[in-house]
């Protein structure tokens, strides 16, 4: 199907009930005279130490080296509880376990990905606890939350673009409706396409109409991904002070500009309106001379325009979103 073979792995954890923990319970992070506390079955490896790491690695290298790997979701669902090294050298070292462990996380990931440099790499940590710039010197991707509900990521990713770059963003589709307002599959797709877009559904439930949309999304998707991965982002509207949620991605040389609306505006009680928003918003970013145009519709607007009267608010319907595109003429 030309598809590859990614896997989920959680390298730095180990189950009481494995040879690994029956052979070497020290090798956990632990203090000799507390009780080691258990996450999901799990106790965390301590690879502070040399004889911890080089087992680790041994193990990857060798299955990325023996299986046709090409992705990798890094996890780590267990918080490190009892941070004792009770084989340390000295107080100084085992103050220093838990620097090192990350030290020497880097310095796997650097030597699995010298060695292996198609395969990619996604950060995870109980969804986005590990998102970092330490991490993104060495990862190509993360997940940001394990929460994928469209009205909850549209806050979720506005807050992550303040801090990291679209590329990095793994967005799905997928069935969570956490408010009840049962999103569309297209409101679905619209707040996934935004980052690297994924889909978390199960395709063989989709009706025809279902499976219609999805392809239309996801041939809309590669049109824009470059913009969108590799452009200047500017957050036009923040979902946090507003109904509207308002983000335009623009490419390196300015000939194409994508902005995702999304709107979050409720009903007031006991009337068809809205809250006041203002029927206008405004670009950022623009050539003032250049002339613009808006696929699928009439009308050219100069740079200047755009950024001083704007574009009409394309949306009347709470949960809905449009995706628009401008081109540089």
């Amino acid at each position: 199907m030309g598809l590859d073979f990614g896997i989920w792995v959680e390298p730095e954890m180990v189950n009481p009930n494995s040879d690994l923990y029956r052979a070497h319970p020290d090798w956990v992070f632990n203090f000799k005279n507390r009780t080691r506390t258990l996450g999901r079955n799990q106790l965390m490896l301590n690879f502070a130490r040399q004889d911890v790491f080089d087992y680790i690695y041994k193990s990857l290298y060798n299955f990325l080296k023996d299986h046709n790997i090409k992705y990798v979701k890094w996890d780590m669902n267990k918080h490190l509880t009892e941070p004792g090294w009770p084989d340390a050298a000295d107080p100084a070292m085992q103050r220093e376990a838990r620097i090192r462990h990350i030290n020497n996380l880097y310095r796997m990931i650097d030597m699995l990905t010298n060695v292996f440099p198609d395969v990619w790499f996604e950060t995870c940590s109980s969804g986005g606890g590990r998102v970092d710039l330490g991490i993104f010197k060495r990862t190509d991707a993360a997940w940001v939350s394990d929460n994928i509900d469209p009205v909850d990521r549209i806050y979720i990713q506005y807050g992550y673009l303040s801090a990291f770059p679209a590329n990095t963003m793994i967005s799905w589709t997928g069935y969570y409706d956490n408010h009840g307002v049962h999103p569309t599959l297209d409101f679905r797709f619209d707040v996934a396409m935004s980052g690297v877009l994924g889909i978390g559904n199960d395709m063989r439930k989709w009706n025809e109409k279902e499976l219609q949309i999805a392809k239309d999304k996801v041939a809309q998707y590669k049109t824009i991904r470059n913009t969108v991965h590799n452009g200047k982002l500017y957050r036009l509207a923040s979902p946090f002070k507003t109904n509207r949620s308002v983000l335009q991605y623009i490419n390196k040389n300015q000939s194409e500009i994508v902005i995702f609306c999304y709107e979050l505006g409720q009903q007031l009680k006991g009337s068809s309106a809205y809250p006041y928003e203002n029927p206008y918003f405004k670009l950022m970013g623009l050539n003032v001379n250049k002339k613009y145009s808006i696929e699928g519709e009439k009308g050219i607007y100069t740079g200047e325009q755009l950024m001083s009267a704007g574009i009409a608010w394309p949306l009347r319907k709470a949960n809905t979103s449009k995706i628009l595109k401008l081109k540089a003429l």
